[in-house]
């Protein structure tokens, strides 16, 4: 694949917690304690979940062991492994297990981690090198001060979005509730990134999955897409790109091919229950052209290798709404040459670049909306 290269999907995090301290008050450093303070290493509370499903062979890909901190965790190494070494123009930063954050039971915590977070990302990544983009990670539970959060960010240059993953309060996130988020991302010209994966914590309110929760990792995974499917009908049923025809959202870390299903699903049943929706002015799967983005981490594969390719031509228009994410330091990262040796002719050079610039408009330093 050539031409301009844009990684939409890298999962930055810190190497400790105490880097994220830095960027809290005294009151708030006090309450969650000094690591080591206590015998056997304890005295602080863990400010972020860790997933409840764990990858067996390992989360991340396998760091150089001569690495001076954990894969993912320093600006230099990632913007080593993606500009230099990969050839990507730029990247954006959507964090990986901080993004569970906003779920944290003491909403007042939460808000200060994902304050933390972001000024952890602007100090540490965007100031040091433009080539970075970043998501504003919001405490969504708490939704004037997410607004707040998103209003105090948004005229950076390098914020690109607003990154929605942890469901604290159990919503599908088309739900009103949530309208002020979308509204002041909207406002902003700022897309909005959902990301799979946020709601694998013990504490979530809501289900990662349909029906029960998974016993297993492989299970999980398999399954993960389900509750993105939850939030995508939910954002186009309660009416949000009516509400906000400039909005733009971008599905991300739960594949592709369950796309034309649904929307197929979706528009039929759109056809005869429409008196239910009467705010939605077209069919579904128009919505989708027109305000829904797809990443392509972590792309499916099925056994026949063209098969993905006849699945993604028979739903016409989704060619144009992907967009290329690695998915780094994640064990299943991609890279532009897998995804374009499985996506022949879509994946063409520029294309997903040109997908990018259109899911993301404040990629061009400037391009702030208000």
């Amino acid at each position: 694949m050539e031409g301009p290269l844009i990684d939409c999907s890298v999962h930055h995090r810190w190497a400790t917690q105490a880097e994220l301290m830095e960027h809290m008050d005294a009151a708030t450093r006090e309450y969650i304690g000094e690591p080591g303070s206590l015998p056997n290493g304890g005295g602080a509370i863990p400010v972020v979940f860790q997933p409840t499903y764990r990858h067996p062979g390992g989360d991340d890909l396998r760091p150089d062991p001569a690495a001076s901190a954990p894969i993912g965790t320093s600006a230099e190494e990632v913007a080593a492994e993606l500009f230099e070494r990969r050839g990507f123009a730029s990247a954006v930063l959507c964090y990986g297990d901080p993004m569970m954050a906003p779920a944290i039971p003491n909403p007042r915590l939460a808000q200060a981690v994902v304050r933390a977070a972001n000024e952890w990302t602007v100090e540490r990544w965007l100031e040091p090198d433009p080539r970075f983009k970043a998501l504003i990670l919001v405490a969504s539970q708490t939704i004037p001060e997410a607004v707040a959060e998103i209003g105090r960010l948004a005229e950076r240059d390098q914020v690109v979005g607003v990154l929605l993953a942890a469901n604290a309060l159990s919503h599908p996130f088309g739900h009103p509730i949530y309208r002020p988020i979308f509204e002041a991302a909207a406002g902003h010209g700022l897309t909005v990134v959902l990301q799979g994966g946020g709601d694998a914590i013990p504490e979530a309110l809501s289900m990662p999955t349909a029906g029960g929760v998974p016993t297993a990792f492989g299970e999980y995974y398999a399954l993960s897409v389900q509750a993105m499917t939850t939030h995508v009908v939910s954002l186009i049923g309660q009416g949000l790109f009516d509400f906000f025809p400039d909005l733009k959202v971008v599905v991300s870390g739960v594949g592709i091919g369950w796309v034309p299903a649904l929307f197929w699903r979706f528009d039929s049943e759109y056809i005869a229950l429409r008196r239910e929706v009467p705010w939605m002015r077209q069919p579904p799967s128009d919505y989708l052209r027109e305000h829904l983005y797809f990443c392509t981490h972590p792309l499916d594969r099925p056994a026949d290798p063209g098969a993905l390719v006849r699945l993604i031509e028979a739903f016409p228009g989704l060619d144009e709404r992907l967009v290329f994410g690695s998915g780094y330091p994640g064990w299943d990262s991609e890279w532009p040459a897998e995804v374009a040796e499985l996506l022949p002719g879509i994946a063409a050079a520029g294309a997903f670049a040109d997908t990018a610039r259109s899911a993301f408009p404040r990629l061009e330093p400037g391009a702030v909306l208000s």
